[in-house]
């Protein structure tokens, strides 16, 4: 179910909050980064190479996104040598939008 806000809750924002959360929509909306999301809700862990194979994306560049979505907190990574897995974070710390978007995928 998409939330949405009413006027006077978002002039009762903070621009820092207001800023915090374009952000966080300007790294989901990128294609790679929608497309892993949803890789890893539906299969629930992957590796580089088999997120890279299904995705038909290159392993450096889906290295780059995984770390990069990894950073923001969205992704897991587990060390299972000679293989890293990732998984959707079920961090509390996640906002509020994120957790959102992710559950409408």
């Amino acid at each position: 179910m998409l939330v949405i806000m009413t006027s006077e809750k978002i002039l009762s924002k903070s621009r820092e909050e207001i800023l915090q959360e374009g952000l966080e929509l300007k790294y989901l909306a990128n294609e790679h980064h929608l497309s892993i999301i949803m890789f890893l809700k539906k299969r629930k862990s992957g590796t580089v190479g088999e997120i890279a194979d299904i995705l038909h994306l290159s392993f450096k560049g889906t290295s780059k996104h995984l770390l990069f979505l990894v950073k923001r907190g969205i992704l897991v990574r587990h060390d299972d040598n000679p293989f890293v897995i990732y998984s959707l974070s079920s961090s509390p710390n996640l906002s509020s939008l994120t957790k959102q978007i992710i559950s409408l995928l």
